[in-house]
Parts: C-alpha cells; sequence; structure tokens
C-alpha cells in the first residue's frame, strides 16, 4: 500500500472507450514513472494536433501527457513551476491538473483563470486535494465523507495559476502564471457541482438560491394565475434555485417531488 493517490473521475465528451484513455493517464519523464488526470477542455487543441508528434489517441489529455513529458524532461520535477508554467503557454482553455510521480510527490494545479475550481486541506498527516470541497468532507444530514474528523472551515482554496506540490513529503505552494484576468464556468456554478461545495471562499447553494431570486425578479408577475401556481426544481441540481425562486415570487415550493425519474435509464444529465 503507498502513501498517494489519484481518485478521478471524468465524463468522456470525445474520444473511444479504449481502456488506454481511462485517466490517470502514465508517462515516464526525468527517469521516474508519472500519473496524471486533468478536467477541462483545450480550446487550441487542433493546433496543438498539428504541432505535437503523432498522438496515440486524438483527445486533448494524449496532447497534454506529450507537452508534460517534453518539459519535465527539460526542467527535471524538482522545478515544477517551470513545467506548469509552460503548460499555460501552449494551453488555451481551462483545466485543473492533478498529477504524482512513483516516488508518493503530488502536485496540483489550478490554471491561470480559474475556470475549474481547486480545493485542498493539509495537516500533519496528510494533504487531501480535490476539485470540490464536498470530495474532502462535507455534512450532508449525518452522512460524512471521506474524512468526517477535517473540519469544513480548514479548506483552502487553491488560487489560479497556483501549483500545490509535496516533494519528498514538504507541501509548498507556488505561483506559476499570476493573471489579472478570471472567468468561471456558470455549468459548474448552476448545475455540475454539488450543492454542498464551496468554491473560492462561495457556497454554491446560497448562489443557486440568488439564481433562483434573479431569475424570479425578471418574470412579469401580473400574468401569474398564483391560486394554481407552484415552484417545481427540475432537475434535482435545481432544487436550491426553485427555492430562491419561490420565496422572491412568493409561490408555493414543490416539497413532494411531483416529478418522477425513471432510474432504470442509467446515467443521466437529469440529477
Amino acid at each position: 500500500i503507498g502513501t498517494a493517490a489519484i481518485g478521478h473521475n471524468r465524463y468522456i465528451t470525445s474520444g473511444s472507450d479504449h481502456p488506454d484513455m481511462m485517466q490517470p493517464y502514465r508517462f515516464r519523464a526525468d527517469g521516474h514513472d508519472f500519473a496524471f488526470g486533468f478536467n477541462g477542455n483545450i480550446a487550441n487543441f487542433n493546433q496543438l494536433r498539428r504541432q505535437l508528434d503523432p498522438l496515440r489517441f486524438d483527445v486533448d489529455t494524449e496532447a497534454i501527457r506529450q507537452l508534460l513529458i517534453t518539459h519535465i524532461s527539460q526542467h527535471t520535477r524538482s522545478h515544477m513551476a517551470h513545467v506548469f508554467r509552460g503548460l499555460e503557454e501552449q494551453l488555451d482553455g481551462a483545466y485543473n491538473i492533478a498529477m504524482m510521480d512513483d516516488d508518493g510527490n503530488i502536485w496540483a494545479y489550478r490554471n491561470a483563470l480559474g475556470f475549474r475550481p481547486l480545493s485542498y486541506y493539509t495537516d500533519e498527516r496528510r494533504v487531501v486535494a480535490a476539485s470540490e470541497t464536498i470530495g474532502i468532507n462535507a455534512d450532508d444530514g449525518g452522512l460524512t465523507f471521506p474524512y468526517p474528523e477535517i473540519d469544513p472551515a480548514a479548506i483552502r482554496t487553491l488560487q489560479p495559476g497556483h501549483l500545490l506540490e509535496v516533494l519528498d513529503r514538504n507541501l509548498s505552494i507556488h505561483t506559476v502564471l499570476d493573471s489579472p484576468e478570471r472567468a468561471h464556468c456558470f455549468f459548474e456554478w448552476m448545475y455540475f457541482a454539488n450543492v454542498l461545495s464551496t468554491f473560492d471562499d462561495i457556497h454554491v447553494g446560497a448562489i443557486r438560491e440568488r439564481f433562483g431570486a434573479l431569475l424570479a425578479q425578471q418574470e412579469d408577475h401580473t400574468q401569474w394565475d398564483r391560486e394554481n401556481s407552484i415552484v417545481i426544481p427540475v432537475p434535482h441540481s435545481a432544487q436550491k434555485a426553485g427555492e430562491g425562486y419561490a420565496r422572491e415570487a412568493n409561490l408555493p415550493l414543490d416539497a413532494d417531488e411531483r416529478t418522477i425519474e425513471r432510474l432504470s435509464s442509467g446515467r443521466t444529465f437529469t440529477r
């Protein structure tokens, strides 16, 4: 049993279901074996495809693998801030990368625009990084996971353009690229993220409630039949937005889940 690991689940939007495409991706550079997980989208992938060596698989993650091999070979693993600065100079997109090597060293990088969230926790025994705070600790009606003893208030946000590094069991945070620009994925806020998570010190559930209230403010209330109106959040991730909408519009919220999801249909975008 080792001392470090990468746990990663990414919904495949391109490429095949070949087993070699499953993340974490593996490669060898600077005399060491590495594995990395990637979450994001690379807008200039077509350009990179023409510049790089022939790709094993026609997906952006394979392009990142080649770039990591090149930059780690040039700078070595002792200078990973330079490696990720090189990625920033070549990649146009939104992404986070988690990586480790065969000695158990760990790196987690949040790209300079901050498009995707990334949080971390550290104490004298461990360092944990996750794309959502709920991946470190969250209280959901008595269910705590995966580290119930961690105080959620102790979880920190990794700032955009910063690299978390655990090298030889020593933690450090490096500034890779300090960009004045920021960009956020609105789909993370309103749909993808777990409602219990916190992004950049802002609670996702509170933001969704605000979204719902703002939507209600834009409605023409004079056209409503209030005696026969009810707010029904669909899909499940809209629950908080529905609460905000119902409160702002002074309408009843459906608490009985009048919509029925066919669970036998497998993985869908309704949850």
